[in-house]
């Protein structure tokens, strides 16, 4: 959509504004969820915004157009500052909750979007939307709210960033006999998390300064380390340590 176009239909919506809905939910259709403070994570969010101009007929807006002319309220109409939340219009490595389609009139308009929080602050966070149209301002705060649009708000319960210690971490061994010629013994060890319950997990920071060793027992040397011959990614949040091997 051009900018012109755009300045069209926000001029309908300025000239039939009784004819206006606006509303927020996260994108799985719930009005509340938890957040990490860490700035990845990330919550998607729709923006619903239903306008008819003066026979009843809708206007449609793109995503882009109402990205554009939204701003994120506390529940006094007050902008909620990027210290305390971010919104993106780009999806990260770490959108959760997973949108659910969200059932909305066929006359609306949606907007999705991604928010995250760069520390921990008052939670829970309440959070409304407005919206610019013309000179007039449409919000769903709770104060300051004009008249022209019902309260509506979701609340965002913050999490102190996650650290994980070896605690929350599964060491599995798995042998296999025989594998390769005489008296060999094939030992995979598999690290994971031991429950991956609200958790996304892409890659993982190590300790470098740890070391593998092994003790030779038998009279012929042999020893390798390799991967399995496919890896897939696995959503329980499997991970792989790459080691640095040596003979000495």
């Amino acid at each position: 959509m051009t900018n012109k176009y755009s300045e069209v239909i926000y001029e309908y919506l300025e000239r039939y504004k009784n004819n206006y809905k606006l509303s927020i939910y996260i994108s799985n259709g719930e009005k509340s969820t938890s957040i990490y403070a860490n700035k990845a994570h990330q919550v998607p969010i729709n923006i619903i915004i239903e306008a008819r101009d003066a026979k009843n007929n809708s206007i449609i807006l793109s995503n882009e157009e109402i990205y554009k002319h939204i701003k994120l309220v506390d529940y006094k109409n007050d902008a909620i500052p990027n210290s305390i939340l971010e919104v993106s219009d780009k999806e990260g490595a770490y959108a959760y909750p997973i949108p659910k389609p969200i059932t909305y009139s066929s006359a609306a308009s949606s907007c999705l979007c991604y928010l995250s929080v760069p520390k921990v602050s008052e939670s829970p966070l309440k959070v409304s939307v407005s919206v610019m149209v013309g000179d007039t301002e449409y919000t769903t705060s709770t104060i300051n709210n004009n008249n022209n649009a019902t309260p509506d708000f979701i609340s965002l319960n913050i999490q102190p960033q996650r650290i994980f210690n070896n605690d929350d971490l599964d060491i599995v061994t798995k042998s296999e006999s025989d594998f390769g010629g005489y008296n060999c013994i094939l030992k995979k060890y598999y690290v994971r998390f031991k429950t991956a319950q609200n958790t996304i997990t892409h890659d993982a920071l190590c300790d470098t300064g740890y070391w593998f060793h092994y003790k030779q027992t038998g009279n012929y040397k042999g020893c390798c380390t390799s991967t399995d011959s496919s890896i897939k990614r696995d959503i329980s949040a499997t991970y792989t340590k790459k080691f640095t091997f040596t003979s000495s």
